[in-house]
């Protein structure tokens, strides 16, 4: 297997530039009566469609190069720590896939006040986690190189910044102002800056990791190969 972090970043920005415009014309066809429904299939403010299986194929691919790097290293004082971001990857991806967080976010809301503040499913869980690794990596910075380090760090904060800041300002919004907040260009405009902020954060954490992986190539059984 031969892919690189160059490559890799290439490739991904690609498909996240195409998932944009898809998700664009999803917006303007929403009710134009087709064979295919294009606005489920590409919109990002809908679950279980491409978009979103495509974070959960990042989320895992992050899981699998934060093992490889653990199983690599085999470092006793970063074991624990990595094994700890890779089973996050791997808890995000799978709720992608099987929407955990739309299910928790029933539960607690059950216990939480909504009256003067919705917290929106994907602060609670999403954004607090990748707070977490940025915080994980400051506080362990000479644990990985720091070009690495910076992009792992830098995009864990775009992903709090998607996830937790956008999301948090649409849903409220929506909630205290506009009654017909869902069908306004406002409302497109702040989904699209919050999935390509998370997607984009996706993106450099998996592309920070790959390069990691390039450095130690030579302990590895699968090749990375710049192009």
């Amino acid at each position: 297997m031969i892919i690189g972090s160059k490559r890799f970043l290439k490739i991904n920005l690609k498909i996240l530039f195409f998932l944009i415009i898809f998700h664009i014309i999803s917006e303007f066809i929403r009710y134009v009566p087709l064979k295919i429904n294009i606005f489920k299939l590409f919109n990002f403010d809908y679950e279980s469609n491409l978009p979103s299986i495509y974070t959960s194929i990042l989320f895992l691919f992050a899981f699998i190069e934060f093992e490889l790097i653990n199983l690599t290293l085999r470092v006793k004082e970063s074991f624990f720590q990595l094994r700890f971001l890779s089973l996050l990857c791997l808890f995000l991806g799978l709720d992608e896939l099987f929407m955990i967080h739309e299910n928790f976010s029933i539960t607690i809301g059950k216990f939480l006040n909504y009256q003067y503040l919705i917290i929106p499913k994907w602060l609670i869980i999403y954004s607090i986690a990748f707070l977490i690794i940025a915080i994980y990596l400051f506080l362990n910075r000479n644990l990985i190189p720091r070009k690495v380090n910076l992009i792992l760090s830098v995009s864990s904060i775009i992903y709090f910044f998607g996830a937790g800041i956008f999301e948090l300002i649409s849903s409220n919004l929506l909630f205290f102002s506009l009654s017909k907040y869902n069908h306004t260009i406002l409302n497109i405009c702040l989904i699209l800056i919050e999935e390509t902020l998370e997607i984009l954060a996706l993106i450099l954490l998996n592309f920070g990791l790959i390069d990691y992986i390039q450095s130690i190539r030579s302990k590895y059984i699968i090749r990375f190969k710049n192009k």
